[in-house]
């Protein structure tokens, strides 16, 4: 089966009444080489919406740019006679339950569209590692659009992608870390401690004291990074100091046999104020 089933809504042939059914990303002006979908008689939803359209769907002329036609409908002769997000394809009545199989009909793009800015709409969602998106609401329930990751999902980097959660190879780009997704130890970007998997926080301009080749970048850490040498949260009893670093409060603020030493700190390089770890006296 081709992959990018959507569920969608299709318009009866014989009945005024939509049908719930499964429809394939077709394309543009190419027959099928699939059976995609059916129309189904049973489990009516709803009826037609407006009085426009002239005939009955698959009728010539049923389909035009002033009276567009839904998911399923037919006859269309371009895609400017489809709700927008949809394509007119060529040749697919057969497979929406028409009698012509030369009924065109409109439907969500084909996955040779995949990536471009007409892929993912409203009426046509995106699914996991999908593009291109415009915001959430193109997207399948429960997932986000994230903005220029294409190059982790095999698109083009500027692409924005419907997904769950981003992968590994994305570390690093604005969205990653996020409160659905927090991030583990040193991954980034992160906003604030809630883009952080539990016990770690987000420190501010740590790239590159990690690898990243951007120093602005926000990073979630279990304990302060060296950069905060000196400061007055660098050491503590969950991540102790090692000698010449502070500031310290107390011994156990200190690595193993360490001490806190007091007003220290103009010999290791920090303010004098500072209490630094050091080895205990003889």
């Amino acid at each position: 089966m081709i992959q990018g089933f959507r569920t969608c809504v299709l318009l009866g042939i014989a009945a005024v009444a939509l049908a719930a059914c499964t429809v394939d990303k077709q394309p543009e002006a190419q027959p099928a080489d699939t059976a995609a979908a059916s129309l189904s008689s049973e489990a009516a939803v709803g009826t037609l919406a407006d009085d426009c359209h002239v005939g009955e769907p698959g009728d010539d002329g049923y389909c035009t740019e002033e009276c567009p036609c839904d998911i399923g409908e037919a006859d269309c002769d371009s895609s400017d006679e489809c709700l927008d997000g949809l394509r007119c394809t060529f040749n697919v009545g057969t497979e929406f339950g028409y009698a012509d199989p030369g009924t065109d009909v409109c439907a969500c793009p084909g996955e040779e569209r995949l990536g471009t800015s007409t892929y993912c709409s409203a009426l046509c969602a995106c699914d996991e590692g999908e593009g291109d998106c415009d915001d959430d609401t193109e997207c399948a329930s429960g997932l986000t659009c994230y903005r220029n990751v294409g190059a982790s999902f095999g698109q083009d980097p500027d692409t924005d992608v419907c997904a769950s959660c981003l992968p590994s190879s994305a570390n690093g780009t604005v969205d990653y870390c996020n409160p659905g997704c927090p991030c583990d130890e040193a991954e980034g970007d992160c906003d604030d401690d809630s883009d952080c998997a539990t016990g770690l926080e987000c420190y501010n301009n740590v790239g590159t004291e990690f690898g990243f080749s951007d120093p602005d970048l926000d990073l979630c850490l279990s304990c302060p990074p060296d950069s905060r040498n000196g400061s007055g949260e660098f050491c503590t009893e969950d991540c102790p100091c090692e000698a010449g670093q502070g500031d310290c409060d107390s011994d156990d603020d200190c690595e193993g046999d360490l001490v806190c030493g007091d007003d220290n700190g103009a010999e290791f390089g920090l303010d004098p104020d500072d209490d630094v770890c050091i080895p205990a006296g003889p």
